[in-house]
């Protein structure tokens, strides 16, 4: 899992105890496409990652910051 932002989510639903097939659920779609998403063997839609986020009960925060 080399994206820092699903790794993060996957936590957070871990931690909230909530379970992918729950997770699938909520969203509408398979917990193996829930597995997927956090592998990293997709790339995720913005609305996706909201749906995601719905679901686990968070919120995403955007930070800019300038590249060098």
């Amino acid at each position: 899992m080399s994206d820092p932002l699903i790794a993060d989510l996957k936590l957070w639903r871990i931690r909230m105890g909530i379970s992918q097939r729950e997770v699938g659920e909520r969203m509408g779609i398979s917990q193996q496409a829930v597995s997927r998403l956090e592998s990293g063997k997709q790339d995720p839609y913005m609305s996706t990652l909201r749906r995601y986020c719905l679901s686990i009960g968070v919120l995403i925060r955007h930070d800019l910051k300038e590249t060098q």
